[in-house]
């Protein structure tokens, strides 16, 4: 399926259904369905979901591509949390980010 190949070229999707106020992402999805393929990947909390089908056959990823997914996403994860953390600071919504402890502080 070139499954990795597939990952890397679909738009990604951030959510939080966990926080109201000035939300951090902690959830990110690769959704994808055509007639060749369907990709359902998300990670939350440490914890990767897939529903991969290639055509009518069910997919199941090697552990190469699980490792690769769960690094990607972890990683893409983190950078729009440091993304969002930043445009708070910059438009002075109502949270302070310290760095050394990646924690909202309420001000």
């Amino acid at each position: 399926m070139k499954l990795i190949e597939k990952i890397r070229n679909i738009s990604l999707e951030f959510f939080n259904s966990e926080q109201f106020i000035n939300p951090l992402p902690n959830e990110v999805r690769v959704y994808q369905d055509n007639d060749s393929h369907l990709i359902d990947v998300s990670f939350k909390n440490g914890i990767l979901t897939t529903v991969l089908w290639d055509g009518e056959k069910k997919y199941n990823p090697t552990e190469q591509e699980v490792d690769y997914m769960i690094d990607y996403l972890q990683h893409i994860l983190i950078e729009e949390v440091e993304k969002t953390k930043k445009y708070y600071n910059e438009n002075q919504y109502n949270y302070e980010y310290k760095e050394e402890a990646h924690n909202a502080r309420k001000i």
